[in-house]
């Protein structure tokens, strides 16, 4: 749009006019975030689980550790932690179909 408040007036033929192009791109970002949510709590699980295995196996004194059963009490409480935000972020239950909403689209060339 111009200073003036005018477009430019450029039609292309054939061209179709999207009105949901919105929609779209917040589905996509919905899922695009959600997904990478996911991906972060269940590294983070992994990374404090791994710490408490190592932990629990080899039980040798490290300078920064000195208690070694406080160390893996705190492990506990971070595994617990990040799995209590996974399941909250699986009970939102607001999920989009991405795949059958975009594969229509590309199959019926709407893009």
């Amino acid at each position: 749009m111009l200073s003036n408040g005018k477009t430019t007036g450029r039609i292309i033929p054939g061209a179709r006019i999207r009105t949901n192009a919105m929609e779209d791109r917040k589905v996509m970002a919905y899922n695009v975030i959600k997904e990478h949510m996911e991906k972060y709590l269940e590294g983070q699980i992994a990374k404090h689980t791994i710490n408490a295995q190592v932990f629990i196996k080899n039980p040798v004194g490290v300078a920064e550790h000195p208690d070694t059963i406080a160390t893996i009490e705190e492990e506990l409480g971070k595994i617990s932690e990040y799995k209590d935000k996974l399941a909250a972020l699986n009970a939102i239950g607001y999920d989009y179909h991405e795949e059958e909403l975009y594969k229509d689209r590309w199959q019926k060339s709407e893009w």
